[in-house]
């Protein structure tokens, strides 16, 4: 940020030279033009410019400002113009100085100057002419690879002559500016080349001066501050000392002697100002120089190393960190270059980073690998800075390396863990929705071929004395001589080993733990490594797991951990499996039984719908013979009967029409049981309506209020069935609430998805809802006979309907609250064939 600002300062101190240079140029030129002396020499004794003079300074004002235009290519090349002319005029005059031959320079760049001969303003002197030489050629050869300090040199030159002459006529020595025909400096050409110089000065930023000029110590504060401002401060106090010896204030004598008493004393002030600032800085450096050796400290004692080098590589300095990650010591790896750590293959990203800190760019937490002085290559993350010298330039850049190799090692144990989990994870749930071994064992060869090498892999099984083996299910990547299905002895094999001891078999090399059975037809399949885990299921081992594979010192610590979890849930695998054959067989058997027993209970049923069928049709005739009779006795000779007589008559004929209409609701029962369903779409409206045209005995009464509501839904189903169970209902309804003063019912539906539920209400009696288990067996009643008349066949018959329609019935109550009947019938069906 403080290169920016110098920067900023300097290139303003140039323009500003360009500006006032050009400005007096053509300042000077009006003044020859109108012949206006005070400003062409201030004073009539004093010297004045020559015309080539005001156009040299006016090309060099330009080619000053243009130089400053780097990035424009043509503004250069104007500018090496302008310079390149500065150059020849005064080439020429003082060629013309020398020979004293009049090449009338001046004539020929101003002629409008010289229209007559007594119009010859004084031509350029010999010493303007050498410092026009001087400073066009700093001007031209500005930005190229010539030594900086032989232009410091040049320049120099220029400025300490318009110096001294600025001396000579604060002072008033003549000799000073003006010494014979060649040293000859107007007053205002000495002003106008020390604001020049300055500028071309400052366009050489490498010189001494300007570093000083540029830099943040000491120098800056003599250089930009006490320099400048002690050069005024005698300036001004010459001027002043002029002006009031020439006003007559006091005598020039004395007027000399008061300008060295207050330089004296101003230089005296400066010193000790001087002297304060002096001291504040060194507290300052001193606390800077203890915050820079704390910072080395704490560089030379961190464990990171920290590196700088050069943007070609050349590394500059190596801390003690580095010196323990590396290898190399500080004396021998200083001036060599950084690609001794660069391993094979690595280089272009290492340029890559260069390249980013080349414009300015930071690399963070860069993970690479290096190359140790042993050849050994370390995981290192890398911060990447680059390092700007005094102007904002990159000049290198400086590295912090973190060794990260257990980093590296960690995450990656912590990587193969999660992919364990993840795989164990997937496998548990492939484990948990199938009982089939041979998906899970496939499942199994997929998830490992993901995780680890092989060329071969089986399950096997062993039989339940544990004296032989199968080979149940196996994969391999070559067609292998061992194949599945195969029985073999467990005697003198790798399992025989795994049952005396209970652990995993493993032989980095094919028969490095002996030769068994298998040995010989694996090694001719061409494995060169396997591992045989034992299936355990409560210690009890049932089988084996193995992997094999062709290439020697497959599998790692790693590989072996996630096998002995695998194996694991292999061995819950196949003893799910296994119950499920067992409840597999067992379910079939079940089933086999249930369709046995189902058809006898069938046939069971058809003989007792036979049987009941038979005996109440039987029972009619004999019901039909007491009844009628009985009624023949009393018609005929009741008159002779006496009153017993009469009442026991009376009693037989009331308990065969009783028997006769059980035999007819049993009949119907029955009937209802073996009919089949015929399904169409109903009116539940109409069917209610034609319910209740069935009871008009009751519906006549004006105390029964039976309420049917409007918006009642159809439904699917048999006409006849449904039309006997609202007559059911409704009946019970009218029945149950025959003792109310107003009888209420209520008849009405509601949707629910593809379903109706259909209701009929009551204000009756109700029943108590412990009994509700009774309410819907054949022959139960909630009610005694002399309360309400009834066989108890009804309800049965309406939940035998329903339930042939494939829907629900149920009942609420509650004691002398009444009862509501809910039934659900089908909205509508896609089929059309007849339910059972």
């Amino acid at each position: 940020m403080k290169n920016n600002i110098h920067n900023k300062e300097a290139s303003i101190l140039i323009l500003s030279s360009a500006a006032l240079t050009t400005l007096s140029g053509f300042i000077i030129l009006i003044g020859l033009f109108f012949h206006l002396t005070i400003l062409t020499r201030g004073n009539s004794g004093f010297i004045s410019v020559a015309p080539n003079t005001a156009i040299c300074f006016i090309l060099c004002g330009f080619s000053l400002y243009l130089n400053t235009k780097t990035e424009i290519l043509k503004a250069l090349t104007i500018s090496k113009i302008f310079s390149a002319i500065v150059f020849s005029v005064g080439l020429l005059t003082f060629f013309e100085l020398i020979t004293g031959i009049n090449f009338n320079i001046d004539r020929w760049l101003l002629p409008v100057l010289f229209n007559n001969e007594q119009n010859n303003p004084n031509n350029m002197a010999g010493v303007t002419a050498l410092n026009f030489i001087l400073i066009s050629i700093a001007l031209y050869f500005n930005g190229s690879k010539k030594s900086n300090n032989l232009f410091l040199i040049i320049i120099a030159l220029p400025l300490i002559d318009s110096l001294i002459a600025i001396a000579g006529y604060l002072y008033d020595v003549s000799s000073l500016y003006s010494f014979g025909s060649f040293y000859k400096l107007s007053y205002y050409t000495a002003g106008v080349f020390l604001i020049l110089s300055t500028g071309v000065l400052f366009l050489y930023e490498d010189t001494i001066i300007i570093k000083l000029f540029k830099s943040d110590g000491i120098s800056r504060i003599l250089i930009r501050k006490f320099a400048p401002f002690f050069i005024l401060l005698i300036i001004i106090m010459r001027v002043l000392t002029m002006l009031g010896s020439s006003e007559g204030f006091y005598t020039p004598v004395f007027g000399d002697a008061l300008e060295i008493i207050a330089n004296i004393l101003i230089l005296t002030g400066f010193i000790f100002w001087n002297a304060y600032t002096l001291q504040k800085l060194d507290t300052e450096l001193g606390s800077s120089l203890k915050q820079n050796q704390l910072l080395a400290s704490i560089v030379e004692s961190t464990t990171d190393a920290i590196t700088s080098k050069t943007l070609d590589g050349i590394i500059t300095s190596w801390n003690e960190g580095s010196e323990k990650l590396y290898g190399y010591r500080r004396e021998e790896i200083i001036g060599k270059s950084i690609s001794l750590l660069i391993p094979t293959g690595k280089m272009k990203d290492y340029e890559l980073m260069m390249e980013k800190v080349r414009n300015g760019m930071c690399i963070n937490y860069h993970e690479t690998i290096r190359k140790k002085k042993n050849g050994d290559i370390v995981n290192v993350s890398i911060n990447v800075s680059p390092i700007k010298d005094s102007q904002g330039r990159v000049s290198g850049a400086s590295s912090i390396a973190r060794d990260i190799t257990e980093q590296k090692i960690s995450r990656q144990k912590l990587k193969n863990y999660n992919e364990q989990l993840q795989i164990l994870n997937r496998l548990a749930k492939i484990i948990s929705s199938s009982l089939e071994i041979e998906n899970i064992f496939d499942s199994f060869i997929e998830e490992l071929g993901r995780r680890i090498p092989f060329d071969r892999t089986s399950l096997i099984l062993l039989n339940n004395n544990r004296n032989e083996y199968i080979v149940d299910r196996m994969w391999s990547s070559y067609t292998p001589i061992l194949t599945a299905k195969q029985r073999r002895s467990v005697k003198n094999s790798a399992f025989e080993i795994i049952l005396k001891n209970g652990l995993p078999f493993i032989e980095r090399n094919l028969g490095e733990k002996g030769e068994f059975n298998e040995t010989g037809e694996l090694r001719k399949e061409g494995i060169k490594s396997r591992i045989i885990f034992p299936l355990k299921i409560q210690d009890e081992i049932i089988g084996f797991f193995t992997q094999a594979s062709i290439q020697p010192n497959t599998y790692k610590q790693d590989d072996i951990d996630l096998l002995v979890s695998l194996s694991d849930f292999l061995s819950i695998a196949v003893q799910n499996s296994n119950l499920y054959e067992k409840i597999k067989k067992m379910n079939e058997e079940l089933e086999q039984r249930v369709i046995a027993r189902t058809w006898e209970l069938e046939e069971a049923n058809k003989e007792l719908e036979a049987f009941a069928y038979s005996v109440s049709h039987d029972l009619k005739a004999p019901l039909r013979a007491i009844d009628g009779f009985a009624k023949v006795l009393i018609e005929d000779y009741g008159d002779q009967l006496d009153i017993e007589a009469s009442r026991v008559l009376n009693i037989i004929i009331q308990n065969s029409q009783k028997m006769s209409k059980l035999i007819n609701d049993l009949l119907a029962f029955s009937r209802t049981s073996r009919r089949e369903v015929s399904l169409s779409k109903l009116n539940i409206n109409e069917i209610i309506y034609s319910a209740l045209a069935q009871l008009c005995s009751y519906t006549d009464d004006e105390d029964i209020e039976i309420d049917i509501k409007d918006d009642i839904p159809d439904a699917t189903g048999d006409k006849n069935m449904v039309q006997l169970v609202y007559v059911n209902l409704l009946s019970n309804a009218l029945k149950f609430s025959s003792t109310r003063e107003k009888q209420k019912i209520e008849v009405g539906a509601c949707e629910k998805g593809n379903e109706i539920v259909y209701y009929v209400k009551d204000n009756g009696v109700g029943f108590n809802m412990k009994y509700y288990d009774k309410l819907f067996g054949v022959f139960q009643r909630l009610h005694s006979e002399d309360e309400f008349e009834g066989t108890g066949v009804g309800l049965a018959l309406v939940q035998k309907i329903i339930q042939k329609h494939g829907g629900k019935v149920w009942a609420e109550s509650k004691l002398n609250k009444g009862t509501a009947f809910y039934f659900t019938l089908e909205k509508e069906r896609e089929y059309s064939y007849e339910l059972q």
